[in-house]
C-alpha cells in the first residue's frame, strides 16, 4: 500500500467527487449535524495530534466591595483558567473497485450505485459514533469516540415527571420536557440558540396520538405552541425536534418498548464535534484485479459544559 497526500491513479476530479459525496451524505442524514463544529488547524510536517485541547474558564470574580476612597491597589476581577483534553480517533472505510472496465481517464465511471451506497454508511456510521460512542454492533473494530459520544458525557437526568419516567399519564412528556428545560441553568440558555430535543420514534408516536388531550389539545400541539410557537418564551425555547433511535442503548432499551430523550444548546461554547480531517482520502493501491482505496475520518465528539447537555434515563410506559 502507497500512503500519499493526495490521489495519483486517478484523475483529481474523483478524490473530490468521493469526499464531496460523503461529506452530503453526512449533511443530509446526521442526527449530529446541528451541532457546532470546531475544525482543527493542520501544520505541514507535524504529526497527528491525539486529543484537543479546550480552555476551561471556571467562575469568575468580576466585582467586590471597595473603600469610599478609590485606589489601584486591592483585589482584581480574576477568572480561574483550566483545561480538558478530548481524544481524536479516526475512522477508515476502504473501498474496493474491479480493475476489470475501469476507465482510469474518467474519474466518475468508478463509483457505482455499490460504492455510493457504502459512502453513505460510512457518514452515518461516524455519525452514530459521535452520538454514542464505542458500539458493541462494530465487530472488533476500533470505534471512533473510544471514550465516548454525547450520551456518555452528558448530564442523566432522572424521575422525568415528578416520581419516575414511566410516561402513560396524559401531560408527562410535557413535564418531562419541562424538567430538562429547567435543569439547564437559566444564563446559558440566554445566551444561546435555541435548544435541540432529540426523542425516539415511539415517543413522539405517543406524543402526536390523537387520544393524548392535555389542556384540550393533544400534548404535542401544547408542546409545540409553549416551547416552539410564537408563544415560546426567551430562554425557554426549543429550535428543533429530531427523531432518531439512535439514542437508544443497545444491549438495555428495546426498540418500541422503551424511550429516551437527549437535548443540547447547539452552542460551540458547551458542545461541538470536534474535526481535524474530515471525509478525505488517504491511501491507495492498484493491483492487477483491484484498485483499493482507503478514506478516512478524523475527530472527536467533546461535550464542554455537561449541564448544556442532557440525557434521560430509561423511559416506560409508551
Amino acid at each position: 500500500m502507497v500512503y500519499t497526500s493526495a490521489g495519483e491513479i486517478l484523475a483529481q476530479e474523483h478524490y473530490i467527487s468521493v469526499s464531496e459525496k460523503i461529506a452530503q451524505y453526512y449533511k443530509s442524514a446526521a442526527v449530529t449535524a446541528d451541532i457546532p463544529f470546531i475544525a482543527m488547524r493542520r501544520y505541514p510536517g507535524m504529526p497527528d495530534p491525539t486529543f484537543f485541547r479546550h480552555i476551561k474558564l471556571g467562575e469568575s470574580k468580576a466585582s467586590f466591595g471597595i473603600y469610599d476612597k478609590w485606589t489601584g491597589y486591592g483585589p482584581k476581577a480574576t477568572t480561574d483558567r483550566g483545561y480538558m483534553d478530548y481524544k481524536i480517533s479516526g475512522r477508515e472505510m476502504i473501498l474496493e473497485i474491479p480493475r476489470k472496465g475501469l476507465n482510469l481517464s474518467d474519474p466518475m465511471s468508478v463509483i457505482t450505485a455499490k460504492e455510493n451506497q457504502q459512502m453513505e454508511q460510512f457518514a452515518l456510521d461516524v455519525d452514530l459514533l459521535q452520538i454514542i460512542g464505542n458500539y458493541p454492533d462494530f465487530d472488533d473494530r476500533d470505534a471512533l469516540l473510544d471514550d465516548g459520544g454525547l450520551i456518555t458525557q452528558a448530564t442523566s437526568v432522572i424521575d422525568l415527571n415528578g416520581v419516575d419516567s414511566d410516561l402513560s399519564t396524559k401531560s408527562d412528556i410535557w413535564a418531562a420536557i419541562k424538567k430538562f428545560l429547567d435543569t439547564i441553568p437559566l444564563a446559558k440558555r440566554q445566551k444561546s440558540p435555541p435548544a435541540i430535543l432529540y426523542m425516539t420514534e415511539n415517543l413522539a408516536s405517543a406524543l402526536g396520538a390523537p387520544d393524548r388531550i392535555y389542556t384540550d389539545v393533544v400534548e404535542q400541539d401544547f408542546i409545540k405552541r409553549i416551547y416552539m410557537g410564537a408563544e415560546a418564551l426567551f430562554g425557554r425555547k426549543i429550535g428543533k425536534i429530531i427523531i432518531t433511535n439512535e439514542i437508544l442503548i443497545k444491549g438495555t432499551d428495546t426498540l418500541g418498548t422503551h424511550d429516551r430523550l437527549l437535548m443540547l444548546l447547539p452552542n460551540e461554547d458547551f458542545v461541538a464535534r470536534i474535526i481535524y480531517q474530515p471525509f478525505g482520502f488517504i491511501a491507495e493501491d492498484l493491483s492487477a484485479l483491484i484498485l483499493k482505496q482507503i478514506w478516512g475520518f478524523k475527530g472527536a465528539c467533546a461535550v464542554f459544559d455537561p449541564t448544556t447537555v442532557l440525557f434521560s434515563e430509561q423511559i416506560t410506559g409508551l
